[in-house]
């Protein structure tokens, strides 16, 4: 797949068929994180897979979806609940660079993911001392996002941004998710 289809294609999904993981790709995304970008080149950052049933059931009691939709269209019902969790880990006082390199580890996870047919999900809306606790994290260390991963149960497409100019996302009562993108004329110029 060529990087532009994928990104127009590598949406976000909150809803998840109850597949399992291939233990195999999850391998191969953790892989892939080897080669993160990160400031001055500190890799500090780490993760953990969380695939065991009893621990994501933890997480999903911890985690909001779609601050943006009400609660019933927005989150998964627990036949719908992400069958792994990979969480980035943190050192608990870090630079403002770990947040940005936390941002470019996240579009590797949902890019590697993705590729292998695998939906996303990135939080930051958690209740980061419960997921801290459930991940048995020293207090040095601190979850710093948490993305929801599982074969995706509903569409979510990007689609043209409308007259009124609302990047809102919508939902129907299908889960069909739409995502308005603005126009390269309306973020970008050449100079």
């Amino acid at each position: 797949m060529k990087l532009s289809e994928l990104y127009k294609q590598c949406r976000t999904f909150r809803k998840f068929k109850q597949v399992e993981i291939p233990e195999q790709d999850m391998d191969d995304i953790l892989n892939d994180l080897r080669y993160v970008h990160s400031g001055n080149n500190r890799q500090t950052l780490s993760y953990i897979a969380v695939q065991n049933k009893a621990k994501r059931d933890a997480i999903a009691k911890v985690i909001k979806y779609a601050s943006l939709l009400p609660r019933e269209l927005a989150d998964p019902k627990p036949e719908e609940e992400a069958m792994a969790y990979l969480v980035i880990i943190a050192d608990a006082e870090h630079s403002r660079t770990v947040d940005i390199d936390t941002g470019i580890a996240a579009e590797y996870i949902v890019e590697s993911a993705f590729e292998k047919g695998i939906g996303s999900c990135m939080m930051l809306n958690f209740n980061v001392q419960k997921v801290n606790e459930i991940l048995d994290l020293s207090q040095n260390r601190t979850a710093a996002m948490v993305i929801a991963l599982g074969y995706p149960s509903h569409i979510s497409e990007a689609a043209e941004i409308g007259a009124d100019g609302s990047t809102a996302y919508t939902c129907d009562e299908t889960y069909h998710y739409r995502v308005p993108k603005k126009t390269v004329q309306q973020i970008a110029k050449k100079i």
